[in-house]
């Protein structure tokens, strides 16, 4: 029978088997660095000292695979009852694992799922913005502005490229790939002939394809080719396919960078070094001084003298 005295008073009396008597624990600090100190086994690795970029002295831990290996670690498929008390390795999640509260949770979740999928499936029953659109809703919705000349001629373009398998709703545009079909067209404005395409099945095109890419080279093609174009549409189709172009033309080259623009903005900054200034073959148009006139023109040569290359007419 022991007595536990608490400030000189004596309290309840109790037995041995009543308490458990702790030795008293070495208070040591928690940091890691005692850590290591305390238990040099657990570096993996040869400690060094050496001295900092800053010039301190430091340790450094040189890796030591073999230290690794030789740790006592239980097996993961090996692990005692014991080991499984406090193992993190989760299990599948079958009925006779999980807890009660887990099982009645999953059962809500469930039902609250299945709710909401009757309740979305009837809402696409019955609301039709939830259903896809027809090619006619999409066509009027997105294509407003745009006539049904040009999605014909569009749609000729299309069959043109597609050796005529095009598919879908655009076929209600169709007004078939013949002479009659191309001709009333072109004779609207809305289907062109581009000479500059080296494709030939390219080269029947709608308006905003014609008024669009590199339109110099279309005019170009186009005047040098005034003939063809007469004799095979006529005209009539020549002056509109001209007619057409320059509307795009003339902004694009009323908006063109030069060498010699009035206005500062305007004009075109080569840099010496760059290969368009140091090839000289780059250039279409050559300029040049003749007295104080500028002169622009396809015909120049290039002349060496003394080491040195100029361009003269």
């Amino acid at each position: 029978m022991e007595y536990i005295e608490n400030n000189n008073k004596e309290i309840d009396e109790v037995t041995n088997t009543d308490v458990e008597i702790l030795q008293e624990v070495e208070n040591t600090n928690t940091n890691w660095e005692s850590f290591f100190k305390n238990n040099p086994s657990k570096i993996l690795g040869t400690e060094q000292e050496i001295t900092s970029k800053f010039g301190k002295k430091v340790i450094r831990v040189i890796g030591n695979l073999e230290k690794l290996d030789a740790l006592d670690l239980p097996l993961i498929d090996s692990h005692t009852e014991i080991e499984n008390i406090t193992s993190i390795i989760i299990n599948d999640v079958t009925p006779d694992n999980i807890i009660p509260t887990q099982l009645e949770k999953n059962k809500e979740n469930l039902k609250k799922s299945k709710k909401t999928f009757v309740q979305s499936k009837k809402l696409i029953e019955e609301n039709k913005e939830y259903e896809l659109f027809s090619f006619d809703e999409v066509d009027e919705q997105y294509n407003v502005g745009i006539s049904d000349d040009v999605k014909s001629a569009y749609v000729y373009y299309l069959q043109k490229i597609s050796n005529g398998t095009l598919q879908g709703g655009f076929l209600k545009y169709d007004l078939g790939l013949n002479d009659k079909a191309e001709m009333e067209l072109m004779n609207k404005g809305v289907l062109f002939y581009d000479s500059s395409e080296k494709e030939i099945s390219r080269r029947y095109i709608p308006i905003f394809l014609w008024q669009s890419g590199n339109v110099y080279k279309k005019k170009q093609k186009l005047e040098e080719n005034k003939d063809f174009y007469i004799e095979k549409f006529g005209e009539k189709i020549y002056n509109i396919h001209l007619e057409k172009i320059n509307e795009v033309y003339n902004v694009v080259w009323n908006r063109r960078l030069t060498l010699n623009n009035a206005d500062v903005q305007n004009r075109l900054v080569l840099n010496p070094t760059a290969d368009m200034c140091t090839d000289l073959d780059m250039f279409k148009i050559q300029s040049f001084m003749v007295g104080d006139i500028l002169v622009q023109s396809e015909d120049v040569y290039v002349s060496t003298t003394n080491g040195q290359e100029t361009l003269k007419p």
